[in-house]
């Protein structure tokens, strides 16, 4: 994660101390629908802690998942149970400016 201040005098060692909490509380209270969901949250969580922050860059890694196949457990997999495959990984970023 990246960030870039509106103005040069700003306290940036509380700017970042409020982001990192903003960022674990968003992230550990925050149900994923994608990864690009993810990553934007977290961006507007820092947008909102930090008023000095103009724009904030997210990027992290993106899975693939698949079901994982439970028949030989001698069950169903209803969805739930996935697993990451290795063989479709690629980056994801988000931008999330201050209008």
């Amino acid at each position: 994660m990246t960030w870039q201040h509106a103005e040069r005098d700003t306290d940036h060692r509380a700017c970042r101390q409020r982001a990192g909490r903003a960022l674990t509380e968003a992230f550990t209270g925050h149900t994923s629908r994608s990864s690009q969901h993810t990553l934007y949250q977290l961006g507007a969580a820092v947008l909102d802690a930090c008023p000095e922050i103009a724009h904030v860059r997210v990027e992290g890694a993106h899975l693939t998942r698949a079901l994982v196949d439970l028949s030989p457990f001698g069950t169903e997999n209803d969805g739930r149970v996935y697993t990451a495959a290795d063989h479709q990984r690629s980056t994801v970023s988000v931008d999330v400016h201050r209008n």
